[in-house]
């Protein structure tokens, strides 16, 4: 480990050979890069190719962005506002519920049914909701 600047050696020497690295969220890379820009600086270069470092979901949305140029992918990947905006339409057309909930906990449900399904399409679990749902909570879910 780099130890004035806390960068594992094997990173360091995967960024030099011209590997991308991926951290597990957008302050993890910003961290990363600072660091290895302030080593760097530290070392006495006067210029260096940015540090090839990317957030896991960067890293997806690039991957994505390339199957659409390719012509492989036809589906534009929505922002995290877009997905949202789209629960809040689904939950204020939801019939069972019309009228009983106020704005607020609109927006704050659509929050919480983006994670939800996130973590459902994470785990493969979209396929067993409808069968699982055991209280009106659940079952609403399963009905969006």
């Amino acid at each position: 480990m780099d130890e004035a600047f806390g960068i594992p050696t094997a990173v360091i020497a995967a960024l030099e050979r011209g590997a991308t690295v991926l951290t597990g969220n957008l302050r993890a890379a910003q961290t990363l890069r600072l660091s290895i820009d302030r080593r760097n600086r530290d070392l006495g270069l006067l210029s260096w190719a940015p540090p090839a470092v990317l957030s896991w979901d960067a890293w997806l949305a690039g991957l994505w962005h390339r199957l659409l140029l390719n012509g492989t992918a036809d589906q534009m990947l929505l922002n995290r506002t877009q997905e949202e905006s789209l629960w809040r339409a689904i939950i204020t057309d939801d019939s069972v519920l019309a009228g009983r909930l106020t704005r607020p906990a609109t927006e704050s449900l659509a929050r919480m049914s983006a994670d939800a399904w996130n973590l459902l399409a994470r785990h493969r679990g979209v396929a067993r909701l409808a069968g699982s749902a055991s209280n009106s909570d659940t079952e609403a879910f399963a009905r969006w």
